[in-house]
């Protein structure tokens, strides 16, 4: 994973043979050149971090209602997701495989929404 990839706020996966919190899931606080600071105060570099996998299981969790603003349904190679924001008449689309990817797409259509693994 590069660090282009991420923003603030992106939810990444520590890999097992990393030195500190191997599997666990952590947002990112900041990002500077090879290190990621993590919102426990902690610090990795990119071989050490992955994406999360978006699953119809995240999705649920985290946009139970239609109302929610996201529809979504299983395609090869991720979900197809699609956001529409009425009052700025902004329609999103995409084939989503990670959730960082999903969380970049719901702050362009300036959609405040937690992402819960």
């Amino acid at each position: 994973m590069n660090a282009q990839d991420l923003m603030s706020g992106d939810w990444v996966q520590i890999v097992s043979d990393a030195p500190v919190m191997p599997n666990e899931y952590h947002t990112v606080d900041w990002i500077r050149t090879g290190e990621i600071g993590l919102e426990n105060r902690a610090i990795v570099t990119y071989p050490f971090i992955q994406p999360v996998l978006l699953t119809q299981e995240i999705l649920e969790k985290s946009f139970p209602e239609p109302t929610d603003g996201l529809t979504w349904y299983p395609e090869e190679g991720g979900f197809n997701c699609h956001t529409y924001v009425p009052k700025c008449e902004i329609n999103a689309f995409g084939l989503f495989k990670y959730v960082h990817q999903l969380q970049h797409a719901l702050r362009l259509c300036k959609i405040d929404k937690t992402i819960e693994l």
